[in-house]
């Protein structure tokens, strides 16, 4: 005990106590330590140790961006891929002299190549 009343921890406490606090906190450092979670804090912020939680949230944060990043790309390519299949079948059906099918797979090729332009970040035709 120090001479306040106060228990006194030793180094290698302390330092089990802050390689807790950067990894999971301060609360479960308290937990797995026994150390009140008040006295890790402070002696973190007198080390200038950060808990890494922060970090973490933003690596997630990062990871899903990129996923989404990912997957946009791929509903674009295949919103592309849809638009050159819907000019193929408007061909045939021209050609087979289907023209309300041809009308509509107009509107779909239509739809397709706006979304995909849309996804890559590209201008769509909203002003006409």
């Amino acid at each position: 005990m120090a001479k306040d009343g106060r228990r006194a921890y030793t180094d290698a406490e302390r330092e089990s106590a802050l390689g807790f606090y950067t990894s999971v906190g301060p609360s479960e450092a308290s937990r797995q330590t026994g150390i009140p979670s008040g006295t890790i804090r402070s002696w973190a912020r007198r080390a200038g140790a950060t808990d890494g939680r922060r970090e973490a949230a933003a690596a997630a944060v990062d990871s899903a961006r990129l996923t989404w990043a990912q997957r946009r790309a791929e509903v674009a390519t295949a919103a592309g891929e849809a638009a050159a299949e819907a000019v193929e079948a408007i061909r045939a059906a021209i050609m087979a002299g289907q023209h309300r099918a041809a009308s509509n797979l107009s509107r779909v090729f239509a739809i397709a190549v706006d979304k995909a332009q849309l996804l890559d970040g590209g201008a769509t035709g909203g002003a006409r």
